[in-house]
């Protein structure tokens, strides 16, 4: 199976859908993001300095919780990454809204995430999970990616204006294009 086809998405955004897109920069989406990294480095090879760099510091998480919460495949529950509320997010204001979800959702991430069944770390009272969850991200955004994060927020605020830069010399397709190889924008979708 190609591990290419487990990530196609179709978005149809017709109607106002497309002129409702937006950029933002949300550090739980950073952090969330990040685990398949910590997973499967062989598949991030411009984060292995970064990892070599944390590798001390991550040492006093609990890795084997956090690495769960993607599966082999590199999912990542939902509810992990939730829609920014604002362009400039923050990350005490993003784990509230992690800790919030309904304990039904998070119990149906998971499974989505890991349909051949839960890893141990991820089995138990839903509400304690997640507390654990919320507690080791922030724990882990504290030692892994907030001495980094002047860097990263600068580089990604550089691409938010590189992407409007995009849209206003070539349009919207171009903009989506110019994301990766295998993104486009055709008839709305």
């Amino acid at each position: 199976n190609d591990v290419a086809s487990c990530f196609m998405l179709e978005y149809d955004l017709s109607g106002s859908d497309l002129g409702a897109v937006r950029f933002a920069i949300s550090p739980v989406n950073e952090l969330a993001f990040s685990l398949r990294a910590w997973r499967d480095p062989g598949r991030f090879p411009l984060q292995l300095p970064w990892l070599a760099a944390t590798r001390r510091a991550r040492e006093g998480l609990d890795g084997d919780l956090l690495v769960a919460l993607t599966s082999d495949r590199l999912g990542l529950p939902d509810f992990l990454t939730p829609r920014p509320r604002s362009p400039l997010g923050r990350l005490e204001d993003e784990l509230d809204a992690v800790a919030a979800t309904p304990l039904d959702v998070v119990r149906a991430d998971f499974a989505e995430v890991h349909p051949e069944g839960l890893p141990g770390v991820l089995r138990g009272p839903t509400s304690r999970v997640l507390a654990r969850v919320v507690a080791e991200l922030a724990d882990y955004w504290h030692v892994a990616l907030e001495p980094w994060w002047p860097r990263m927020r600068a580089v990604l605020e550089a691409d938010i204006v590189h992407r409007g830069r995009t849209t206003a010399r070539s349009g919207v397709a171009a903009m989506f294009a110019d994301l990766a190889p295998d993104v486009t924008l055709t008839d709305g979708v």
